[in-house]
């Protein structure tokens, strides 16, 4: 790509810079390069550069003309943060991708060669993917339309398994499902998903059945979580029919991952969607466990001074009987004392304590036990 301006859409001062796709020629490149501006034309979306020109120029070189996407490619974006890039950034990175291969599909558009080198950055972080020159044509929104002309294969690393074997599934939207995945794998984790080489990646895809071999995030990445691993893996499913049906669902989960917001297909329970409202809504969920610290903190102290309350209220019964008891004993001596009195007797302090001790033996068989005795009963 050169960078260059276009003097026909140039005001005075101000100049409409753009970039310029230059190709060697020969018949089939002329076809080709024709078909790519012919399908990026119909894309009109933020995440997708659109395709402004093409020519022939004197010295008998195609070129493309794009709009200019100030600042490098994925890969430049990747190297200059170590290749380490932050789990979310990355996520969100992705997610502007799958919008704009959306967008691609919705018109019919399959790009088929999804790598790092084919989608630019704004300074803002601004995904654009660009480059379509092995896209293939399908019915637009189809998830298994048919492709017109030869069967696309893109890059080795990114590529899903039908387009390895070269079925006529290789014109499919999920071919960019699975290469979506594959970005995320890498981005995340800096290695290629199916293996560093050419043979490795073969060999990975070697029958229909196979995996992506050791496609696990979270294997590599401790900050990864399960979640972000199952989007990755329904991305990059081996069987067509096992994947996201479409980008926009890769981009919607992404989105909620990046939102904690829970993900249907996972079927996650109640404990897992409340820590996830948790973290969506800290502040609410501060609240709450303020509340139920309250609650529980209220219960205890209120079943504490109940508890207390009742002892109180029983020791309370407890005097008043004493008192009562007392009083009844009181009006009997009062009485007893009156009688001998009156007899013209005076008791001596003997007689009366053992009237005392005679009283105290009718109460208490009065109030205790059935088996409690008087002093006369016994003698």
């Amino acid at each position: 790509m050169f960078e260059a301006v276009d003097h026909l859409l140039s005001d005075s001062g101000h100049a409409a810079r753009v970039a310029v796709k230059l190709i060697a020629v020969d018949d089939f490149t002329v076809h080709r390069q024709a078909a790519e501006a012919t399908k990026a034309r119909r894309i009109e979306h933020p995440g997708v550069a659109r395709v402004l020109d093409r020519g022939l120029a004197e010295s008998g070189e195609l070129f493309l003309v794009y709009e200019l996407v100030a600042g490098g490619d994925l890969q430049a974006w990747f190297e200059a943060r170590e290749r380490r890039a932050d789990l979310r950034v990355v996520a969100r990175m992705v997610a502007d991708i799958a919008r704009g291969v959306q967008a691609a599909h919705s018109v019919g558009v399959v790009h088929c060669d999804l790598k790092p080198s084919n989608v630019l950055v704004t300074p803002e972080g601004q995904a654009r993917v660009t480059d379509f020159g092995v896209a293939a044509i399908t019915d637009a929104g189809a998830a298994g339309g048919s492709a017109s002309g030869s069967i696309p294969l893109g890059n080795l690393a990114f590529a899903a398994p039908e387009q390895i074997r070269q079925s006529m599934a290789s014109a499919s939207p999920l071919v960019d499902v699975y290469a979506l995945g594959g970005l995320l794998f890498y981005l995340a984790t800096g290695e290629f998903p199916n293996g560093q080489t050419a043979e490795e990646v073969l060999r990975a895809h070697d029958s229909e059945s196979a995996r992506a071999a050791g496609a696990s995030i979270r294997s590599r990445r401790p900050d990864a979580d399960a979640r972000l691993d199952r989007i990755c893996a329904r991305s990059m499913a081996a069987r067509p029919e096992d994947r996201y049906a479409t980008a926009a669902e890769v981009a919607a989960d992404l989105d909620a991952w990046l939102h904690n917001r829970p993900i249907a297909w996972m079927q996650e329970r109640l404990p897992a969607r409340f820590g996830l409202w948790m973290k969506r809504s800290p502040v609410a969920a501060a609240l709450l466990i303020i509340c139920l610290v309250v609650v529980v903190g209220g219960s205890f102290l209120s079943g504490f001074y109940a508890h207390q309350a009742q002892v109180a209220r029983a020791k309370g019964a407890e005097l008043e009987l004493g008192r009562d008891e007392t009083s009844r004993l009181l009006l009997a001596m009062s009485a007893w004392l009156d009688i001998e009195k009156k007899s013209g007797k005076s008791p001596t302090r003997a007689q009366a304590l053992k009237e005392i001790e005679r009283l105290i033996g009718k109460t208490r068989a009065a109030d205790g036990p059935a088996d409690a005795q008087t002093p006369e009963s016994s003698r």
